[in-house]
């Protein structure tokens, strides 16, 4: 090239020897003007290039970063190109892909998928695709979606792969195939009627139900079921209905769907659950026949305390060869007989004694929702707060009252509504709220919409066989408190005309340290004192007159008073005049006024050292089973004798 160059140079040079001035010039100026144009070719081809260079780079960026991925194969089926997306899907890095087989990241079980396609592709030489599940080089799998396209070029045929995750996609469609098989699987049958009254799908379980020739699709419903489908097609809102078939009582959610022309109608076999809540009803009224059992016992006991004290004291002032003495042995057998009566009535009012456990609330609210609420055009929303403590209680009765409150709330919004239960944890002082001691407790808040309870009604909520519905028992509510109280908790009813009611319930949060057990020391047998002075308090005369003559024949003075009220009054002028009291004596039912419990929190005010023992012919009550909780030394059960009630207060005395 050199030399050609130089010989081509040597013969312009003999040329130009024989050039004038001015072509010479004129050359000059052409050569000047092809040089600046040569110029801007270069630069025009340079800015060319490095277009190219920004459009390879751009179409690099697209190839190896789109969402797709794409692989290329030689004729071999190896892979000799792949973006990075499918290095990514196969879970290799680019390098180690290369001249690897294709084959090789297809599953086994879905290869003869890709030959298929292979096989069209080549026969037609026109697009193809297919699904089939890529393995990773770890060994996961995913599906994938394939397109496949074969080119042709100086090399051979290249077969052009994209691959695309579909992984979601075929959940999505698993999903989506589980709910279309939910109703044929459905235990429950389930029914499609048309507008026009003919059915266009049943199920399994419909067949079962109402036999194969009632249900064919495209034959007519049965003709007592027109007339309330009709009802729900006009109103346009979802509702319930009770249907008896035969001996099974079928629970029908009918729900329409207008913009398709159809109803869906749910059926529920509540057969059993209708002879539970028949079982559940007689249980309501044992419990309220128990509560008066109970109350009845409680007065009986106060009778059969006078008779029994009278007795005692009457036998004192006689001698042992008269004769009465025998009378009054035989009037003690009496006594014993009925005590017994009064007994089993106690027995059969406490039946419903809780057996606690530890038990979740969230839980038993969501069964109570999900079995009370099912079916009904009502919103219910649970909120419970943050590390809730445990609550120890019988989960069945717990269950009871939930499900009447929550059916209460129900029953109030027939055209439906939303129901707000909130759960939290409250620490409450002495009698802030009735009822109840200090202590920290669980509150359950439960708000309808409903009409609202008048506030006239307000204070017989709890009454036995009160109800503001016609077709209600008036034993819901009872058993709610009757349950609660035994729970040593409590329920209160807030409600307004037109706004709703509000039904709040409380219970107590178990004790941390209740497995720690103090145990009393053994003390040296006391006596009672001469002298010693003596608080009774009872609001039966005849139970005021029994003990004080059991408590003067001991040589012990004593005072009696009627009421809570004028038994603190006076404690307390005694105590100021230099003459306090050894012992009270305090009754802890008092109609229409103060009972044991409130006084004896006051009289501990005025003399925290004070020896109390609380009386009562109601067995039932929570103080009794621990009365040290409640400031008192012992508890003593009416009726009692003499010899009891000195023991009793022997009791006392050595644990003072």
């Amino acid at each position: 090239m050199r030399k050609r160059a130089e010989i081509s140079l040597q013969m312009t040079d003999k040329r130009v020897a024989g050039i004038s001035v001015e072509e010479t010039r004129i050359l000059i100026h052409d050569l000047n003007a092809y040089q600046i144009e040569l110029e801007m070719q270069n630069e025009k081809l340079n800015r060319a290039q490095e277009e190219i260079e920004i459009q390879r780079d751009r179409y690099s960026d697209l190839y190896d970063f789109a969402p797709i991925g794409y692989v290329t194969l030689a004729e071999q089926n190896t892979i000799i190109e792949a973006n990075l997306c499918a290095c990514e899907m196969l879970g290799v890095n680019r390098k180690s892909l290369y001249k690897q087989r294709f084959l090789k990241y297809i599953a086994t079980e879905d290869q003869n998928i890709y030959y298929q396609s292979m096989k069209l592709l080549l026969e037609t030489l026109e697009r193809q695709s297919c699904e089939l599940r890529i393995r990773k080089n770890d060994g996961k799998q995913f599906y994938a979606q394939l397109a496949l396209i074969v080119k042709s070029t100086p090399k051979g045929n290249q077969l052009r792969i994209s691959l695309l995750d579909i992984s979601e996609h075929k959940k999505a469609e698993e999903k989506i195939a589980d709910l279309a098989r939910f109703p044929a699987e459905n235990t429950n049958p389930v029914f499609r009627v048309a507008k026009d009254m003919t059915l266009l799908y049943h199920n399994q379980a419909g067949i079962k139900l109402l036999g194969q020739d009632a249900v064919e699709p495209g034959s007519e419903i049965p003709k007592n079921w027109h007339e309330t489908l009709q009802q729900v097609w006009d109103s346009g809102e979802t509702s319930e209905v009770e249907v008896v078939l035969g001996k099974k009582t079928i629970l029908f959610s009918r729900v329409p769907i207008k913009t398709r022309g159809y109803i869906n109608l749910y059926a529920t076999d509540i057969t059993e659950l209708k002879k539970q809540e028949l079982e559940l009803q007689k249980m309501q009224r044992l419990e309220s026949i128990g509560q008066l059992a109970g109350g009845i016992a409680h007065d009986f006991n106060n009778l059969l305390g006078g008779i029994l004290g009278n007795i005692d004291l009457a036998r004192e002032f006689l001698d042992d060869n008269v004769k009465s003495s025998k009378y009054l042995d035989e009037a003690l057998v009496a006594f014993q007989k009925a005590s017994e009566l009064t007994e089993q009535l106690l027995t059969f009012s406490k039946g419903g004694k809780p057996s606690k456990t530890i038990i979740s609330l969230n839980k038993l609210l969501t069964e109570s929702k999900e079995h009370i609420l099912r079916g009904a055009n009502i919103k219910c929303e649970i909120t419970i707060s943050h590390n809730l403590p445990a609550v120890l209680a019988d989960s069945n009765q717990l269950s009871q009252v939930f499900n009447n409150i929550l059916a209460n709330a129900r029953q109030a919004m027939p055209s439906g509504g939303t129901i707000e239960v909130l759960v939290k944890k409250r620490d409450l002082s002495s009698y802030q709220i009735t009822g109840l001691r200090g202590g920290s407790y669980v509150e359950v808040l439960i708000k309808d919409e409903g009409p609202g309870i008048p506030k006239s009604l307000l204070p017989n909520v709890f009454d036995l066989f009160f109800t503001t519905k016609n077709a209600g028992s008036g034993l819901g509510l009872a058993i709610c408190h009757s349950i609660l109280c035994r729970h040593d908790g409590a329920i209160i009813i807030d409600s307004q005309v037109n706004k709703g009611t509000t039904v709040s319930t409380y219970l107590p949060l178990p004790n941390q340290d209740i497995s720690e057990i103090s145990v009393i020391p053994e003390q040296a047998e006391e006596t009672i004192a001469m002298g010693m002075r003596i608080l009774v308090m009872d609001d039966e005369e005849v139970m005021l007159n029994v003990a004080k003559g059991i408590l003067q024949i001991l040589g012990l003075e004593t005072i009696c008073t009627r009421n809570g009220r004028e038994a603190i009054e006076v404690f307390q002028k005694e105590f100021k005049a230099g003459r306090p009291f050894n012992l009270v004596l305090l009754d802890l039912t008092v109609a229409g006024g103060i009972g044991g419990e409130q006084a004896m929190a006051e009289i501990r005010k005025l003399d925290p050292g004070i020896i109390g023992i609380v009386t009562s012919g109601y067995a039932n009550s929570p103080i009794l089973p621990e009365p040290e909780n409640y400031g008192f030394a012992e508890k003593l059960e009416k009726p009692y004798s003499k010899n009891e009630l000195l023991k009793t207060i022997e009791r006392a005395l050595k644990k003072n």
